[in-house]
């Protein structure tokens, strides 16, 4: 779809290409989407070219096997996916085509360990930012001391804190 995408546009030429998509009933996104597969993602590669009856279960296990070899985040590469699996869903929706991109799994995040400041590194921090960003000291404080997250230090209320109880 996104090769015929491509042709499209260029036949269409400049104010033909949106009109036509929405009398397909394509989004602008739909399209861009699977013309970047076949421009970006898959540039020279067999998937570009295959036509939708030969992307096979196995054939998409190797796709999956070379995205996996890509020096790619976990989220560049459930982009990737993403982008066959909706292509396949759209075959399959409006085309009836089989969907063989159930198959394809998506990456797991790599969990980073967390690195937390020492006193000292966040005293360097503050007086970093204490000219020119004052009014945002007490806030890192807050998070610094109390180990809140953002969200939660941002939905603070008055009334929520107590002093002499220090909670």
């Amino acid at each position: 779809l996104g090769k015929d995408f491509i042709e499209a546009k260029e036949q269409l030429g400049h104010g033909g290409f949106l009109p036509w998509l929405k009398n397909l009933g394509v989004s602008s996104s739909t399209a861009a989407n699977y013309m970047k597969v076949a421009k970006e993602i898959t540039p020279g590669s067999r998937l570009a070219d295959m036509p939708y009856s030969r992307i096979t279960k196995p054939y998409l296990s190797s796709v999956q096997a070379d995205i996996t070899k890509l020096e790619l985040s976990a989220e560049r590469k459930n982009k990737l996916i993403g982008i066959i699996k909706s292509t396949s869903k759209y075959a399959n929706d409006i085309y009836d085509l089989t969907d063989n991109s159930k198959i394809l799994k998506r990456y797991k995040d790599e969990k980073k360990e967390m690195e937390i400041w020492s006193p000292q590194e966040y005293m360097m921090f503050e007086d970093a930012i204490r000219e020119k960003y004052a009014k945002y000291v007490p806030f890192f404080h807050t998070l610094f001391y109390t180990g809140m997250r953002k969200g939660e230090a941002k939905a603070l209320r008055v009334e929520d804190v107590d002093l002499a109880a220090e909670t």
